[in-house]
C-alpha cells in the first residue's frame, strides 16, 4: 500500500489512519494535510500532519514541542528531530520544518 494524503474531511480515512496523537495534536495552521505511511521492510508504520501557511513558524514549532513533551517525549541526545519516550525505543515523534507543496510546514511524525 502506497502512502495516503487525506483532509480532516475524509472520514474513514482520518478515522481509520490516523494515530490519536497526530489527531489531538495542536492545529496551529488552518491549512493541514495528513499523510499515512504503513509499515514495510525498512521504516515502521507512520502517521503525519502537515501544517503549512504558518503565521509564526518558531511560535507554532514551539506550540508542538510542547504538545510533545506533554505527551511523555523528549528530544533524543543524538537526533535534535526526535522525540522519545524512555520506556518505548520504537515509538516516538519527529517534528521538522520541511518544504512541503512548494510552502515551508511544519510536519509532526508519530510512528509506532
Amino acid at each position: 500500500m502506497p502512502n495516503v494524503f487525506y483532509s480532516e474531511k475524509d472520514f474513514f480515512k482520518y478515522n481509520l489512519l490516523t494515530y490519536n496523537e497526530i489527531r489531538n495534536s495542536p492545529r496551529v495552521s488552518e491549512n493541514y494535510v495528513f499523510e499515512y505511511s504503513p509499515n514495510d521492510e525498512t521504516s515502521p508504520q507512520r502517521s503525519t500532519i502537515y501544517f503549512c501557511d504558518l503565521k509564526d513558524i518558531s511560535s507554532s514549532y514551539n506550540e508542538l514541542v510542547h504538545y510533545i513533551n506533554e505527551n511523555g517525549f523528549f528530544i533524543s541526545r543524538n537526533n535534535s528531530l526526535l522525540y522519545k519516550d524512555s520506556s518505548k525505543d520504537d515509538v516516538y515523534f519527529i517534528l521538522d520544518k520541511v518544504i512541503f507543496n512548494k510552502k515551508e510546514c511544519l510536519e509532526l511524525i508519530f510512528s509506532k
